[in-house]
């Protein structure tokens, strides 16, 4: 039953303790980050063990960010467009 599901986590990082806005506490964000783990993550990423989609994959998660063209391929074009619109480069 499991692996016929796709879940999706997201995670939330609170600034600071008191949720109040423009306020960032360094020491807890950066606890919350090794808790979830994310800092491990960067740094495996980091090593060259990053996660690839497919392009396809990568544009149907993607697409919202390309707002001015809404009619992307599933492609690596329509990833580069993605890209692009997203002002990301490298």
């Amino acid at each position: 039953m499991l692996n016929g599901t796709s879940p999706h986590f997201i995670r939330c990082i609170k600034p600071n303790e008191f949720k109040l806005a423009s306020k960032f506490s360094d020491d807890f964000i950066t606890r919350q980050l090794r808790y979830t783990g994310m800092l491990e993550t960067t740094r495996i990423r980091r090593e060259g063990y990053s996660h690839r989609p497919f392009y396809s994959d990568f544009v149907r998660q993607y697409i919202a960010l390309a707002w001015t063209d809404p009619s992307v391929d599933f492609d690596r074009r329509g990833c580069e467009v993605i890209l692009k619109n997203a002002k990301i480069e490298g």
